[in-house]
């Protein structure tokens, strides 16, 4: 299980409670940092952004040994 805290006291926090899920294709591209580590790329599966109002998102994805991982944006 994981938990991530709210407060502004380190990158594995949210920075106000979470206001919604936004679902998207599972596509391993983290963006600005390259290709998602242990991501495997799979047609169909999705993966889901935690958002808050004033943070930059939670990004969850399966990995390759489908283990849940996460990045920020």
């Amino acid at each position: 299980m994981s938990r991530f805290p709210i407060g502004k006291q380190s990158q594995d926090s949210f920075c106000t409670r979470p206001v919604r899920i936004k679902l998207y294709d599972h596509d391993c591209d983290g963006g600005e940092y390259g290709t998602l580590r242990h991501c495997k790329p799979m047609k169909g599966c999705k993966d889901f952004s935690v958002v808050d109002k004033d943070c930059d998102s939670f990004n969850f994805y399966w990995d390759a040994d489908g283990a849940l991982s996460w990045w920020r944006n």
